[in-house]
């Protein structure tokens, strides 16, 4: 394990970084399933879909997933990135919201 140091580095990036999204986006509206992956699968908002997340927030060059099956079709799956990326992403997530509260959840996408 000539390596160990920046692994136990990185996961403790991950698990900060993770915990730190994770009150961003409770505090948003949005459901997150407990994780201890490099990613947040979160459910969005009440009267959302997922798809229109994952459109929105590519309109400003933020790539997450939706998934179009039924029973995931309100989530999102957020990889963990650095702190710059996940700030950017929490920024622009902020947006959304805003935007979706001001049309009411509608978003063309």
């Amino acid at each position: 394990l000539a390596h160990r140091h920046a692994y136990e580095e990185n996961h403790r990036h991950i698990k900060h970084e993770r915990q730190r999204v994770t009150l961003a986006l409770l505090q948003l509206g949005f459901s997150v399933t407990p994780s201890h992956a490099n990613f947040l699968l979160a459910r969005v908002p009440a009267g959302q879909e997922g798809s229109c997340w994952q459109a929105a927030l590519k309109e400003q060059a933020i790539l997450i997933a939706s998934f179009p099956d039924v029973d995931l079709k309100n989530c999102i799956r957020v990889s963990i990135g650095t702190t710059e990326q996940m700030d950017k992403f929490l920024a622009a997530a902020k947006r959304v919201c805003m935007s979706f509260k001001k049309n009411r959840g509608v978003h063309k996408h």
